[in-house]
């Protein structure tokens, strides 16, 4: 059971916009959602959208960051594994 002194705090916790699925923008969240599944069945844009998002999308960081931290921080090289 919660104690009533504690309702304020939760109940502000749960009504602050803080870009997180809570109560103030669960409507937002909807929307975004059913607009993402409208454009799912759309069959072939949908494709495209999603090719072209991944093709736009370049090195993941850690494309990038394992070989640098390699490189700079352990100072280690690649093992040929046979």
């Amino acid at each position: 059971m919660v104690e009533r002194a504690a309702l304020p705090a939760c109940r502000g916790f749960l009504l602050r916009p803080d870009g997180r699925l809570l109560p103030t923008d669960s409507a937002s969240y909807v929307e975004c959602s059913e607009r993402a599944a409208q454009a799912y069945r759309g069959g072939d844009a949908w494709t495209r959208m999603a090719i072209f998002d991944s093709a736009r999308g370049g090195f993941f960081s850690s494309d990038r960051a394992m070989p640098q931290y390699s490189d700079e921080m352990w100072r280690v090289r690649p093992v040929a594994v046979e």
